[in-house]
């Protein structure tokens, strides 16, 4: 998996799948600005949303600029003001109160945690009349946590000493293409990051699936193909282990659909295969055809 920098935040209650839609109160009944027993959690794994359930109330438009703030910071601990503006607004330099106005209505959604305390502090700066370090400079979120922390803490360092069923419950929470369903010429700034979940997420896809036909779980190796196909139907490695499944399930009709399917989406996009799939395309047919030759007669 590519080593990637992930935010370093308070550790959050576990994730709870689900979340509550803006202007209802908490689980607990709690009205805005009172603590939610659930931690926000942003959610890339798929379409980019927000589970927060502060109750606070907010038009569409600013739901959906706070959610690539509250993003952006989650994969940018420290971002000055200048870095969010340079974000969000990439072709042009928005004025103090219209950023000021982004962070505080992002501010007042998070909510504050338990204890009182807000996810998104209040900027902190070496000329605040405060003492502060390195580490505390800049805009961070507090007890925030993301799909892609869960994803990474359920995978571990080495992929291929974690157990399959921790690997299975890191691609269930895979909803999607990483960052989909994102506005034009918004989240520019997740350009280089969106390349790198993709192919961390289908090198485990891609290993899980490896190991599972080793294991003969033809179930898990079908579910991890189908996983790295929705997120980079591009990489051609989980279009082989999809084949390879159910070569190996003795479904021939499965087999051939998807290697017809393949074969059209790489004409579409007027690509060859690689080498790989198109020794695996040819023994393929080999196959069929010898299936589908006709018995010799005994003499």
């Amino acid at each position: 998996m590519p080593e990637l920098v992930v935010a370093k935040r308070v550790a959050p209650e576990p994730m709870v799948p689900g979340s509550v839609s803006p202007g209802t109160a908490g689980p607990d009944g709690a009205a805005p600005g009172v603590a939610s027993l659930r931690p926000p959690v942003v959610c890339v794994l798929g379409e980019v949303r927000l589970e927060v359930a502060s109750g606070v109330d907010m038009p569409p438009g600013h739901q959906r600029q706070a959610t690539e703030l509250i993003a952006y910071l989650a994969f940018h601990p420290g971002a000055r003001g200048s870095d969010i503006s340079a974000a969000l607004w990439p072709t042009r330099d928005p004025n103090l109160a219209t950023r000021r106005s982004a962070v505080s209505r992002a501010r007042r959604w998070l909510g504050v945690d338990a204890q009182g305390h807000e996810h998104l502090p209040r900027y902190w700066s070496a000329d605040s009349g405060v003492s502060v370090d390195g580490d505390t400079v800049g805009y961070r979120l507090r007890g925030v946590t993301t799909d892609w922390d869960a994803f990474c803490e359920l995978v571990g360092d080495d992929p291929t000493a974690t157990p399959l069923v921790r690997l299975r419950a890191a691609l269930d929470l895979v909803r999607g293409p990483v960052f989909a369903g994102v506005p034009a010429r918004k989240y520019v700034w997740a350009e280089s990051l969106l390349q790198e979940l993709t192919a961390a997420i289908v090198n485990v896809a891609h290993d899980v699936a490896v190991r599972a036909l080793q294991e003969r779980d033809l179930e898990l190796a079908r579910y991890a193909a189908r996983v790295g196909r929705l997120v980079d139907p591009a990489d051609e490695r989980t279009w082989r282990d999809a084949i390879r499944t159910e070569w190996s399930a003795g479904r021939p009709e499965a087999m051939n659909r998807l290697a017809e399917q393949l074969r059209e989406y790489l004409a579409a996009l007027a690509l060859d295969p690689d080498v790989e799939t198109a020794e695996l395309l040819d023994e393929i047919n080999e196959a069929l055809a010898r299936s589908a030759a006709p018995a010799p007669l005994d003499e």
